[in-house]
């Protein structure tokens, strides 16, 4: 098989990829940006990292060294104090 048609085929499953499952997700999220304030969107933002650290412990069993608690820590902080501003 040569390099041309290996990179025709690899490109164009990237670009299903793209369309299918990341385009889709960013569209989306950039559409619903549109309808939130920033306090909002910084707050969800600091959230998906707290919640793959809750489903990682919840589903396989993982449990955070001392500085990842520590950072999680400081997001959980931060987005109370970022809740509790006007």
């Amino acid at each position: 098989m040569s390099l041309t048609i290996l990179l025709q085929q690899t490109g164009f499953i990237f670009i299903i990829i793209a369309l299918t499952t990341g385009g889709g997700a960013i569209l989306l999220y950039y559409i619903g940006l549109n309808n939130i304030t920033a306090k909002v969107a910084t707050m969800c933002e600091l959230c998906f990292p707290i919640s793959s650290v809750i489903f990682d412990y919840l589903i396989n069993g993982n449990v955070l060294s001392p500085i990842q608690f520590a950072s999680a820590a400081l997001m959980v902080i931060s987005i109370i104090r970022i809740s509790r501003l006007n």
